[in-house]
C-alpha cells in the first residue's frame, strides 16, 4: 500500500510544480475542459485533496460535512494549494492507512482510494496548468 502512497505523493509534488509556475494574469486561461479555466481546474484540486487528510484517517464524509464548501482559492490560488497539499502529504504520511475510506461511490481501501487521488493527480496535471521552470 505505501507504494500507491509514494506515487501519489510524488504526483501531488509534480501538480505543485506547475501550479507554483502559473503566472498571474494566466489564472483566467482555458482548459481542455471548457467548463474550467486554470482556477477553476486548481479550485477542483484543491477541493479533492483536502479531502485526503480526513479520508484515509477514518472520517466519513458525513464527519467531515460541508467544512470544504465555498471559495477554496481565496486571494491566494497557490497558497491554497500548497496549504492542501501540506495537508495531505501529512495526511497520508502519518495515517496507517489500514482503514476503510468512506467515499461518495462507497468504501474503499485506502489503496483503491489513493489509486483513484494519483490518478486525478496524474490526468490533471496534463491539463495546461502551466510549463514550470527548468
Amino acid at each position: 500500500m505505501r507504494d500507491v502512497a509514494t506515487r501519489y505523493l510524488a504526483a501531488l509534488d509534480e501538480v505543485d510544480r506547475h501550479v507554483q509556475a502559473i503566472e498571474p494574469a494566466r489564472w483566467t486561461d482555458p482548459t481542455p475542459c471548457t467548463e474550467w479555466d486554470l482556477r477553476a481546474l486548481v479550485d477542483h484540486l484543491v477541493y479533492e485533496t483536502l479531502w485526503v487528510p480526513d479520508l484515509v484517517r477514518g472520517m466519513t464524509r458525513a464527519e467531515v460535512g460541508s467544512r470544504y464548501e465555498g471559495d477554496r482559492l481565496g486571494a491566494d490560488a497557490v497558497g491554497a494549494w500548497s496549504a492542501a497539499k501540506r495537508a495531505a502529504v501529512d495526511g497520508v504520511s502519518t495515517s496507517s492507512l489500514d482503514v476503510g475510506v468512506h467515499t461518495s461511490g462507497g468504501e474503499l481501501t485506502a489503496d483503491e482510494y489513493l489509486t483513484q487521488m494519483l490518478f486525478d493527480a496524474s490526468i490533471r496535471r496534463m491539463a495546461p496548468l502551466a510549463d514550470p521552470p527548468g
